[in-house]
């Protein structure tokens, strides 16, 4: 009996440890980034991977970049309530691109991110809020995004040690057809339909009554395009900024500004380091001149 107790207690040990290790690797390639967080601002941007490329570009001029890659409404939603809690937020440049309210991005989240900036009250019960707070992120293997990540980790090592890895080609160095081939395809993804997504809409709703009921400037803007992406998706939107407008808040519109610059992107849709430093400037200008 003791022998097996004994044998029961290694392989837990083994798990533990195993589990430990994984989480490691999650926290460092996609937890850790999403938790850095700079509570000394009062202007902060949140959008999804458009104004992550922005990087830290504003902090000098005084606006920390919250955003990232995926982020959804109700992702910011829970964000904008966590810096009126703990900061002394007084602006938000807040995304109103013409994807963020598809049916698309209800199911592409960081709802398993983002719930470390809610709270129990914000969950229909404590269970529920234990079980996406907690268990989730610490064992490993009970998220999907974990799991494909770890797999992701393990295929990327494998093709590493196997030699150089294909180059990627930048933008601007693709031809025409190249661009037009990957600006299609990432349309097809963004607006697979017309309906928009009720349940985003209403997460913005209440993003924005959040914001006028606790004085915070609510501040829409839109990202640049490339020539390419925009002449395919120009006259498709969900119309996020309408429903800005509409309730009589200002909107900054960038969607065309570099349209003829491919050579200030990364890809279809998201600016490159050099696109993003022109953006940031300008952008900073725009809005307190408005």
């Amino acid at each position: 009996m003791k022998k097996f107790i004994g044998n029961i207690l290694i392989c837990l040990a083994i798990l533990i440890s195993i589990n430990v290790f994984f989480n490691f690797l999650i926290w460092k390639n996609y937890y850790k980034d999403y938790s850095e967080i700079n509570l000394n601002y009062e202007t902060y941007l949140l959008g999804d991977s458009h104004g992550k490329a922005l990087a830290d570009n504003m902090e000098n001029k005084g606006v920390f970049n919250f955003s990232a890659v995926s982020d959804s409404y109700f992702d910011m939603h829970r964000k904008i309530n966590f810096l009126i809690q703990n900061s002394k937020v007084k602006k938000i440049i807040l995304t109103v691109d013409d994807h963020t309210l598809s049916k698309y991005r209800e199911g592409s989240n960081n709802l398993d991110r983002s719930v470390i900036y809610s709270t129990a009250a914000d969950f229909d019960s404590y269970v529920d809020f234990i079980k996406d707070r907690y268990l989730k992120r610490y064992i490993a293997f009970s998220n999907s995004k974990s799991r494909d990540l770890l797999k992701a980790l393990f295929i990327s090592t494998l093709k590493s040690s196997g030699g150089k890895m294909k180059k990627k080609k930048v933008w601007n160095e693709l031809t025409e057809q190249e661009r037009f081939a990957l600006a299609d395809k990432r349309a097809a993804v963004q607006f697979p339909g017309k309906q928009q997504s009720a349940a985003l809409i209403s997460q913005l709703d209440q993003i924005i009554s959040l914001c006028h009921k606790n004085k915070i400037e609510l501040i829409g803007i839109k990202f640049p395009l490339s020539g390419e992406y925009y002449s395919l998706v120009g006259s498709k939107s969900y119309n996020a900024d309408s429903l800005f407008l509409r309730k009589g808040l200002f909107v900054s519109d960038f969607t065309t500004i570099f349209k003829d610059n491919p050579d200030y992107f990364a890809d279809q849709d998201h600016l490159n380091g050099t696109g993003s430093k022109k953006l940031c400037a300008i952008m900073i200008d725009h809005i307190d001149k408005r």
